[in-house]
């Protein structure tokens, strides 16, 4: 209530899809590069470990500090672009959305895909405009 409240209004700009696409690719790539960097470091797959029946331990995942930064950057870049794409409703931005939904069920992390999933709800049903209806807590 109170960030609608706030950002009432909206602003209105249309970026240029050959712009579009030079922000984009090199951001993508960087989630596509940082996931093989991570990988590369632990020799493993963590999706594939899990089905594969091995012994996986989430700690044992990645590059230690660089994948804390590639984690918030991600995650970052994936609501950005659902954000872009419910105000645009350009496809494009709900595939590059998708990038991050995809690197948390390839590394088993339910955390950080509720780190994302929470604010992308969010954002939707800012969008949407819905009403959440309180029940009632009291009265006397």
């Amino acid at each position: 209530m109170i960030f609608n409240s706030i950002f009432t209004k909206r602003i209105k700009f249309d970026i240029a899809d050959n712009y579009i696409n030079k922000v984009l690719w090199p951001n993508a790539l960087f989630i596509i590069f940082g996931f093989a960097i991570d990988c590369a470091a632990s020799g493993v797959i963590p999706l594939l470990s899990v089905i594969q029946g091995a012994d996986y331990d989430y700690k044992d995942f990645g590059l230690k500090t660089f994948h804390v930064f590639y984690m918030g950057y991600m995650s970052a870049f994936s609501i950005v672009c659902f954000e872009r794409y419910l105000a645009t409703k350009n496809k494009k931005f709900f595939w590059y959305s998708m990038f991050g939904i995809a690197v948390t069920v390839l590394i088993v992390s339910r955390g950080a895909m509720l780190l994302l999933l929470i604010p992308m709800a969010l954002l939707f049903l800012s969008q949407k405009k819905i009403k959440i209806i309180r029940g009632g807590g009291g009265g006397g």
